[in-house]
């Protein structure tokens, strides 16, 4: 099961980012977090959306706050200096709700699968938990700016 929800992330991440920021991405299955250093980025942006119906747990998006900035620049046509720390939050919201949208439709548009506002990890133990258990259902993307991390994780 996680096996297709990555495959069908992967695909969602991609379109949203390709179609939405004009964002090519190269996905790497072999990642490693530890290397990568991406939980130890000072102003990495964390965001945390839950969905129940068919199957039930949440997502989590990890974007560093430079490539947020980018986004919301093109995405609203503005200046990088005047983007600010709402609009780099509003963007991981939007971005994350239309990864796991398109992601849910595409695995099966007849299911009822509910989800939650999207809401953003202001403190660093949220980032303690997934160091401490990187889930099998973690993707990494590279775009030219940095890496992205998305990850989907059920409960039981």
């Amino acid at each position: 099961m996680m096996k297709e929800l990555k495959s069908v992330m992967t695909a969602s991440i991609s379109e949203v980012l390709e179609t939405m920021f004009y964002m090519p991405l190269e996905f790497d299955e072999y990642g490693d977090v530890d290397r990568l250093g991406m939980l130890d980025i000072p102003d990495l942006r964390l965001c945390r959306l839950e969905f129940s119906g068919k199957f039930t747990g949440y997502f989590i998006m990890m974007i560093p706050e430079d490539i947020l900035v980018s986004m919301a620049s093109d995405f609203m046509g503005e200046d990088r200096h005047d983007i600010t720390r709402e609009h780099c939050d509003g963007i991981i919201k939007e971005t994350l709700n239309m990864v796991a949208g398109h992601m849910f439709s595409t695995m099966d548009d007849k299911s009822e699968i509910r989800l939650s506002i999207p809401e953003i990890f202001e403190d660093s133990k949220m980032i303690d938990t997934i160091k401490s258990s990187i889930p099998e259902g973690l993707v990494i993307a590279e775009s030219i700016e940095g890496y992205i991390f998305c990850m989907i994780c059920l409960n039981d």
